[in-house]
């Protein structure tokens, strides 16, 4: 399997995504970055949340901050969130 930093430096053709929790990264919902047959790679983090220099590291290949909401979600659950809202959208 490979690593994070390995998955955020792949070629993607679509919306990348990372969902977080750390508030000293501006986030929008990711209700708002979705678009009816949009193409996305949403990354969800491990236990206790990715580590800021993770996130930088996906913001600065292209990767915006998105959140799943006010409550910090488990990652299997917030794996889980991110396929049935994209899902959702493209049905």
């Amino acid at each position: 399997m490979e690593n994070v930093r390995e998955l955020i430096g792949k070629e993607f053709d679509g919306a990348k995504l990372i969902a977080h929790c750390d508030p000293d990264f501006p986030r929008e919902h990711l209700a708002d970055r979705l678009t009816p047959g949009g193409n996305y790679l949403v990354l969800t983090g491990p236990e206790g949340d990715f580590s800021p220099a993770e996130i930088e590291l996906a913001l600065s290949h292209g990767f915006r901050s998105v959140s799943l909401g006010r409550n910090r979600l488990r990652t299997e659950t917030a794996a889980l969130y991110a396929v049935v809202a994209v899902s959702i959208l493209n049905r």
